[in-house]
């Protein structure tokens, strides 16, 4: 896929976020349905993974056979209790970790778009661009995620 696009897709993240929480009260953010994260998890959740995108760029440049594993347990979303936090300094943190992220795309070099290494779940090659794809779908999911959860149509 065209790393431009992909890039515009990163960077609409945050903006759609600012759209579906204008106007909601902390308390809506922090509601949670049964076990599912709220709103304000959710976001915290995509800063907490900035870290693992930023270093999946690095192990393109670095050559390596095998990418980083993420924490599929979340761990680091758990422990950090992000319905605490107000959701404008939840969402200013991630437009600082994606500017970033999306600044480090922008610099890195072409050739490294084309070096493949093993995605340690899915266990096949992917490139840098399948990388930007995973994150783009992986916001999606969550922007889906925090739709649901202030859908006054769901209980």
């Amino acid at each position: 896929m065209y790393v431009p696009i992909l890039i515009e897709r990163l960077q609409c993240t945050a903006p759609r976020i600012e759209e579906l929480i204008k106007n909601k009260s902390e308390e809506e953010l922090s509601k949670r349905i049964g076990e599912k994260w709220s709103v304000k998890e959710h976001i915290g959740h995509l800063t907490d993974i900035e870290v693992l995108h930023s270093g999946r760029i690095d192990d393109f440049k670095n050559g390596l056979a095998m990418l980083r594993a993420a924490d599929m347990s979340n761990k680091k979303t758990y422990e950090a209790n992000h319905n605490r936090h107000l959701s404008q300094l939840l969402l200013s943190k991630f437009k600082k970790s994606r500017k970033d992220l999306i600044e480090k795309i922008k610099k890195t070099a072409p050739t490294y778009f084309e070096n493949k290494a093993v995605h340690p779940r899915l266990k096949q090659e992917v490139t840098l661009p399948d990388i930007l794809f995973f994150i783009a779908e992986h916001d999606i999911q969550h922007l889906v995620r925090m739709s649901e959860n202030l859908d006054d149509r769901l209980p």
